[in-house]
């Protein structure tokens, strides 16, 4: 049967159909420039921040140089050849006894800022703890882990970002294993217990320590962390040399 239909309901169906979807285009457009707006101020953020904290370091550390500190100086460039990358440029920095060191970018220069309790702590010929720390904080730059704009949003779900974190710095004691040698758990050693008792300390009692303490809560500890425990790194680094 033919139904007789009002051309108006048709009229006014396309009407309201054209409407409806050029209010959907509207907006789809204003949903994607408030998104790309947010994340500009986002970048922003980021930028200027960065550009602060390297403002301040600059401002309160040494650079190195092969007139400043020629010994390291010359480390960082060794393993920068190696690994293929341009040098960074690396900053002294006095941190009231915290041993610890970092790698960081401010849009395309790389840094590497190292604390100077790590160098006061090792003795001119016993530099394996500092070869380490150094070529572990460039094989960031390597592989790339200091730029982490586009996967930013992934770091922040739960477990998956401290995951990724874990796995880079796992990466990174690997490369500068392989860089630095046997001795190379040296740098983890000092990091654990510090500069005036690492050279007394026993690496295979370290290791049987850290299997002696596996377990549920150790493993539920670390997940919450950016870094894999000590004790785990230096256990991994000696599979590496054995």
């Amino acid at each position: 049967m033919n139904w007789k239909i009002c051309e108006k309901e048709l009229i006014y169906r396309g009407i309201c159909m054209v409407i409806t979807i050029l209010l959907y285009v509207v907006l789809l457009v204003c949903t994607l420039g408030l998104a790309l707006l947010y994340a500009l101020l986002l970048w922003l953020g980021i930028i200027l921040s960065e550009a602060m904290i390297l403002a301040g370091l600059k401002q309160n550390s040494v650079k190195l140089a092969p007139s400043q500190l020629p010994k390291i100086y010359n480390i960082v460039q060794e393993y920068s050849k190696m690994l293929e990358i341009d040098c960074p440029e690396v900053y002294i920095s006095q941190s009231n006894g915290v041993l610890n060191a970092f790698a960081t970018k401010y849009l395309k220069r790389n840094f590497v800022i190292l604390n100077s309790d790590i160098l006061t702590s090792v003795d001119e010929e016993d530099e394996e703890a500092v070869r380490f720390i150094i070529a572990h904080e460039l094989a960031h730059i390597k592989r790339n882990h200091i730029n982490r704009l586009w996967i930013f949003f992934g770091l922040i779900i739960p477990f998956l970002g401290t995951a990724y974190s874990r796995a880079c710095e796992t990466t990174c004691d690997n490369i500068a294993t392989q860089l630095v040698g046997a001795n190379s758990v040296n740098g983890l050693v000092l990091l654990a217990v510090g500069g005036k008792t690492y050279k007394k300390i026993d690496v295979q009692s370290i290791i049987m320590q850290s299997e002696n303490s596996d377990g549920f809560f150790s493993w539920l500890s670390e997940i919450l962390c950016t870094h894999p425990h000590l004790l785990k790194r230096i256990r991994n680094i000696e599979s590496i040399n054995n």
